[in-house]
């Protein structure tokens, strides 16, 4: 705690390991929350130096409901392999600048998960499908991400959207680099399916695509779907 509230930046390095999740392990607090004695720590750090960067390593997700309002930057590396010392140092460094986003949605705390069950038949599975449709905010949403510049996306253009089986369609999305360092971005597509007879997710990833845009470049990031992308199977009908 002395070298915490004497140093310029505290890093904090926590997460899982391998005796607390794995395929066949359920985890062991039988809770997404990081285990408690490390939120306890991040807060009492943040409490002699404000300026403090969190760096998370599991499999699965945690959440970060007692201590998350007191993390000044959070990086979640899940499991980054065996150079993971020199990249993750890079990122905090300015180095290298980030582009990821999140394959996965962080919960605010456990009440935000659906029942601990198999039974999906009427949640539409899990992830962002569920908070879709339950209409909740989580800490951080499937496919959030942010990096050391800004993007807008400043327009998108739908062509043939009547498509039929062996037509294309394409959608193209302006987007802007307006921040000050070159980077990447994650653009994501999804699709909704409004007034449909079958019962459907509030919106489902179709695309994604990573690109590198310099700063102050506005590029042009295409898409194309296929009658069959949109198609709904259902096994009585």
């Amino acid at each position: 705690i002395n070298k915490a509230a004497s140093s310029d930046i505290v890093v904090f390095i926590g997460g899982l390991d391998y005796t607390q999740e794995g395929e066949t392990l359920d985890r062991t607090t039988a809770s997404t929350e990081l285990p408690g004695l490390q939120q306890m720590l991040i807060n009492l750090l943040a409490s002699v130096n404000p300026n403090i960067i969190v760096v998370l390593e599991s499999g699965g997700i945690v959440s970060l409901s007692q201590c998350n309002q007191n993390i000044k930057g959070l990086i979640y590396g899940f499991y980054p392999g065996q150079e993971q010392g020199h990249a993750i140092a890079d990122v905090i460094f300015g180095d290298y600048n980030p582009g990821g986003k999140l394959p996965v949605t962080m919960p605010a705390d456990d009440s935000q998960l659906p029942p601990r069950n198999n039974d999906f038949n009427d949640d539409w599975g899990c992830g962002y499908r569920w908070f879709d449709k339950q209409a909740i905010t989580p800490a951080y949403a499937f496919g959030f991400g942010l990096s050391y510049t800004n993007f807008t996306y400043n327009s998108i253009s739908i062509l043939n959207p009547d498509a039929t089986e062996g037509e294309t369609i394409s959608i193209d999305i302006s987007l802007t680099n307006y921040g000050s360092r070159e980077g990447d971005e994650i653009v994501q597509l999804y699709v909704t399916h409004p007034g449909g007879v079958i019962p459907m997710p509030v919106k489902q990833l179709k695309g994604f695509k990573r690109v590198h845009v310099n700063s102050g470049q506005t590029i042009t990031v295409s898409f194309k779907l296929s009658p069959e992308d949109l198609y709904v199977y259902d096994e009585i009908t």
